[in-house]
């Protein structure tokens, strides 16, 4: 049986004996549930792949994060495959960042909630586009000096407004609620620099970024196949991006947040073990599945006396 989100919000206020747990707190536990089945399970059925231009002179790409997992790397100009590598050994090859050329390596690092970084130190201006935007407030975080720094600026609605604080690194950018119309973030160098654009109902946006090296000295086009993340559960008759069997997991896995949320860590413990036995065997069952055929149906799993769903189970 396919579920749907609400079937989940239902279930998880009823294991829970909890009525008053809001829509939206058991939503966003779903989709960070959701995700991390995805991860565990690296469904190739997700797979794409995206065309990004390099910069020249610049080492940073940033690509907006449904990236799941970046799989490959292909310089379609030079065809040339790049070489995933970390940071670490970059500083130790090139300390300085100094060397230019094709790129043949490149490092993965964490969500970044801006697409760009300002050329100096600068003020940032925030413009917005419609006139209704002028109650919420962004929280602005970033360095100066390799010192943290942050400012919070209230929107102006249909205008701008500048920060005081300068910063010469930015590390995100976040709303205190959702706009009616976009926002624009620029930075006041020199040459001007979009740091990112949030369009309406969003928060913040995500970017992965995507070190190469050495830095790029001419515009190449770059293939990156990935595993994107699974469409988000937002509406209650929305369903997971996923095959069947592997839709109580979200279920479990959601159930694992809550209870941790409810300081009941003995009860996620166990689920969150139980989650990782299910994992292996569908991997298993996954790897198997090329040489033979495994069926998978569902079996009740009891903690502390409440019972879970049905959770998938191989059988050979």
């Amino acid at each position: 049986m396919t579920i749907n989100k609400s079937y989940i919000v239902n279930e998880v206020r009823l294991q829970l004996h909890d009525s008053k747990i809001s829509d939206s707190r058991i939503t966003a536990w779903i989709n960070i549930a959701q995700n991390r089945v995805v991860r565990e399970l690296d469904p190739k059925f997700l797979t794409d792949t995206i065309n990004i231009p390099t910069a020249t002179n610049s080492r940073t790409l940033y690509v907006e994060a449904s990236i799941s997992k970046i799989l490959a790397v292909t310089d379609s100009t030079s065809t040339r495959d790049l070489v995933e590598i970390s940071d670490r050994d970059i500083d130790l090859i090139d300390p300085d960042h100094s060397s230019t050329g094709d790129p043949t390596h490149y490092s993965l690092q964490g969500v970044s909630e801006v697409s760009a970084q300002p050329t100096a130190a600068a003020t940032i201006t925030v413009t917005g586009i419609n006139a209704a935007d002028t109650t919420q407030t962004l929280v602005i975080r970033g360095l100066l000096s390799n010192l943290v720094v942050s400012e919070t600026v209230t929107l102006v609605g249909a205008g701008a407004v500048t920060t005081t604080q300068t910063f010469d690194t930015v590390i995100g950018a976040r709303l205190s609620a959702v706009t009616t119309g976009y926002l624009t973030l620029i930075s006041n160098t020199i040459t001007p620099v979009t740091l990112v654009t949030i369009p309406s109902g969003k928060l913040s946006m995500q970017y992965q970024p995507i070190n190469l090296w050495p830095t790029p000295s001419a515009v190449n086009t770059l293939r990156i196949k990935y595993i994107r993340q699974p469409r988000q559960l937002i509406l209650d008759n929305d369903t997971p991006e996923l095959p069947v069997e592997w839709q109580d997991l979200i279920l479990l896995c959601t159930l694992q947040q809550a209870h941790e949320d409810k300081y009941e860590f003995d009860i996620a413990k166990d689920i969150k073990t139980e989650f990782d036995t299910q994992v292996k065997r569908l991997l298993i069952a996954i790897d198997g599945s090329r040489n033979n055929t495994r069926r998978v149906k569902g079996s009740i799993i009891r903690y502390h006396g409440v019972t879970y769903g049905r959770l998938p189970k191989i059988i050979g």
